[in-house]
């Protein structure tokens, strides 16, 4: 799954927040986050390096790309092709119910999926960077994006 980096970035700023595996980060800000980024601090490694990996073997039969906005856009397409890879082939009555079983709204009540207490799954939205990023910050990471990615034919969705 590929997700535009700056809602991961969000996402992994919360997740920071609420396990203690990584250290405190309590008042830690959003720019130290992100700095933390640019300078790859981070556990889990760096975007690009996971991302690029993955997109330059994209056409081997053992790899799927699904990506996040794709499958918030189109969520019965995504199942289908998800099922498609596997082997499987779906009713539309059984993507259905796979859609409303892996819903925001389901996956958030559902206590075996949203743990640490239900903040493991936060808002699921396309685009919250918005509320994150100033607009100094978006700048600079529209710079280090398109320096990162000018070599790459991978094209990622930051709204839809």
């Amino acid at each position: 799954m590929i997700r535009n980096p700056k809602d991961v970035l969000v996402s992994y700023f919360h997740f920071y927040q609420i396990i203690g595996c990584v250290g405190n980060f309590d008042g830690v800000t959003f720019a130290t986050f992100l700095e933390m980024f640019y300078n790859n601090e981070l556990m889990f490694g760096d975007w690009f390096d996971v991302v690029h990996g993955y997109w330059n073997i994209r056409h081997k039969a053992n790899i799927l790309i699904v990506k996040y906005e794709d499958m918030h856009r189109r969520p019965l397409e995504g199942i289908r092709d998800v099922a498609r890879f596997c082997g499987k082939s779906l009713t539309d009555d059984e993507l259905q119910r796979i859609a409303d079983h892996t819903t925001f709204k389901s996956m958030k009540v559902n206590e075996q999926i949203n743990q640490l207490n239900g903040q493991y799954i936060r808002k699921g939205v396309v685009a919250g960077w918005k509320n994150h990023f100033t607009v100094t910050q978006n700048e600079r990471f529209e710079h280090w994006f398109n320096k990162k990615m000018k070599d790459s034919d991978l094209r990622v969705d930051f709204c839809i």
